[in-house]
């Protein structure tokens, strides 16, 4: 048996929990191998060799015993001394009669607490997969901490500058926008534009700021009347975000890089491959695909489909 258990700012969750030695792919299949997982209070947790578990041998000493675990996290308790231990016996009891073994480490706790990143509003995709294609609709979010202290100068509300690269829409008001920080954190937001030149600035107005670690959403119900992004993909988009106080006084201002704007795969029949001329003779071969397309931006050469195709010659 292997006991497990934490000190008082850790409780787990009996509902969840799974433990898996390290397995080689040769090994896990289909799954690694695994223990039998049951909570046994609200700081320890007991693990026990299903029956289809291997013989044990000497190439098991030095892997890692991986275990998943639901559980909560004191609200006054950060840093890095929160220790957890395990122990293992050669019965299923504690006493230290039988006690061959123990390991320790500790839960490194952030200062700030995450918002959860399950709140973003994409629940038909993978949080991996919510990416921006070119010329797809996109929201914005992202996670919003400032450096000046509350206690210090309280700020009132923010501004995002949309890069000029994006398309948008004639919307004044965005009804969708948030602001969270935890699942029972309702904060209504007033999002509204503002147009100069090219420039788009959403002027986000929440009802109150804690200047907590805050997931921050640019949004609007009607899918159609979101954000276009670029024709080109790239990484190189950034959107510029001020922080103000009541007074309009402006307290911090950065330039955040936006998610990965992603192309297009290549097509098949679009490639073109050449074999050198002599077929005596070493040569090169020429490699001809096309890479994307996009309408021409103003003041570019016209042509007759009102479109220019990029080609790469390798």
């Amino acid at each position: 048996m292997i006991y497990f258990y934490a000190n008082w700012e850790i409780s787990f969750t009996n509902s969840y929990c799974n433990a898996t030695l390290e397995s080689s792919t040769a090994e896990a299949t289909p799954y690694p191998y695994r223990f039998e997982c049951k909570v046994s209070g609200t700081r320890s947790i007991k693990l026990y060799k299903q029956d289809n578990f291997p013989a044990w041998d000497t190439s098991f000493y030095n892997r890692k015993v991986v275990i998943y675990l639901k559980y909560t996290i004191s609200d006054s308790k950060t840093g890095n001394s929160n220790y957890w231990y395990a122990h293992t016996y050669t019965a299923d009891t504690t006493s230290s009669d039988y006690r061959v073994s123990q390991a320790s480490g500790y839960f490194s706790i952030i200062e700030y607490q995450s918002p959860y990143i399950y709140k973003v509003n994409f629940p038909t995709q993978a949080f991996s997969k919510r990416t921006c294609r070119t010329s797809s609709t996109c929201m914005f979010y992202g996670y919003l901490l400032p450096s000046t202290l509350q206690n210090e100068i309280q700020l009132d509300y923010m501004t995002y500058t949309l890069p000029p690269e994006f398309g948008y829409s004639k919307l004044r008001t965005y009804d969708s926008c948030s602001m969270e920080e935890k699942n029972d954190d309702y904060n209504p937001v007033t999002c509204t534009a503002s147009r100069n030149d090219s420039d788009v600035t959403i002027v986000f107005n929440p009802q109150s700021y804690n200047h907590n670690y805050k997931l921050v959403s640019i949004d609007t119900s009607n899918a159609a009347l979101l954000f276009k992004s670029p024709e080109y993909p790239g990484t190189h988009y950034q959107m510029k975000v001020n922080l103000f106080t009541s007074a309009h006084t402006l307290v911090e201002s950065m330039m955040v890089n936006l998610t990965t704007v992603y192309g297009d795969l290549l097509e098949y029949p679009q490639m073109d491959i050449s074999i050198p001329m002599d077929a005596e003779a070493k040569g090169l071969f020429a490699f001809k695909f096309r890479v994307g397309n996009a309408d021409i931006l103003p003041s570019y050469e016209n042509s007759e489909t009102n479109q220019i195709t990029s080609a790469i010659e390798f």
